[in-house]
């Protein structure tokens, strides 16, 4: 048995590490048949998929729909167009407020007059009051948003008819965001690393409150008559430290527990 303790002791602590290390997917879709949508061209996705969750409209005009061009790695992908907003719940548990929403926003601003936006964003309620999230102008800025504020990003210049692998990293916690932003060609996704972070004033750090709850659905956002595509949209969510700090706290537990047996034999 003494033998053993060193082993036993190691894998304890690894046990430990990853969990504060792994992330939990809450949600995610790429609007593909197979996850219950429709195949038809134009199908609203308000409704879609067939079992729950389910995505509504929490803004009046426009529509949300299945698109089968420009899709990532599959056959479909999500169009908004006509200032529409569609919103899906995700989550309905409030230990997970560290949460990352993941996706592909491809932009079009060539029918919608001089302010069409694309946005994606989180939101503690359905009723369309944006917590923490970014939009695309067509000015050629990227924002992040926040429940009271809008701040452009330093030297971000985005491009009509391009796809962006986009991330916000919320803590619910801390009520800090960081924004992640990546190009990529069709089929050609880009991986998110830290060197995707984004930069507001010098500070990779938006601060939208710790007043929010906890996330609960995610929007997208066709603004002003723009045509936007989506596609590979996904929120994970990782440990919160007190979590971490209880893993770590059996970890010392198991440890001392350890060390007492080898003392005794």
């Amino acid at each position: 048995m003494k033998k053993y303790i060193p082993t036993i002791a190691l894998a304890l602590l690894a046990s430990a590490f990853s969990v504060s290390a792994s992330a939990q997917v809450l949600f995610n879709t790429s609007f593909e048949p197979g996850q219950g949508y429709s195949s038809t061209l134009d199908a609203p996705l308000p409704g879609q998929p067939s079992s729950p969750p389910q995505w509504t409209s929490t803004w009046a005009g426009g529509q949300l729909v299945i698109a089968h061009a420009w899709a990532i790695g599959g056959g479909q992908s999500a169009r908004a167009y006509g200032t529409s907003t569609g919103a899906i719940q995700f989550n309905t548990d409030s230990q997970y407020t560290n949460v990352i929403l993941d996706g592909y926003i491809r932009p079009d601003f060539s029918s919608s007059g001089t302010s069409g936006s694309a946005q994606f964003f989180l939101m503690a309620n359905a009723t369309g009051t944006i917590d923490v999230g970014l939009r695309m102008n067509e000015d050629g800025t990227f924002v992040a948003r926040t429940a009271s504020t809008n701040t452009t990003a330093d030297s971000i210049t985005i491009v009509d008819d391009t796809y962006y692998h986009v991330a916000i990293e919320a803590n619910y916690e801390t009520g800090e965001a960081k924004f992640y932003l990546g190009t990529t060609t069709v089929g050609v996704p880009t991986t998110l690393t830290e060197a995707n972070l984004v930069s507001f004033g010098g500070d990779p750090i938006i601060n939208f409150g710790t007043d929010k709850g906890f996330a609960e659905y995610l929007g997208l956002v066709a603004g002003a008559g723009a045509e936007v595509w989506f596609d590979n949209i996904s929120v994970s969510t990782v440990p919160e430290s007190s979590t971490v700090a209880l893993s770590l706290g059996a970890v010392v537990l198991g440890l001392a527990f350890c060390l007492r047996r080898q003392r005794r034999a």
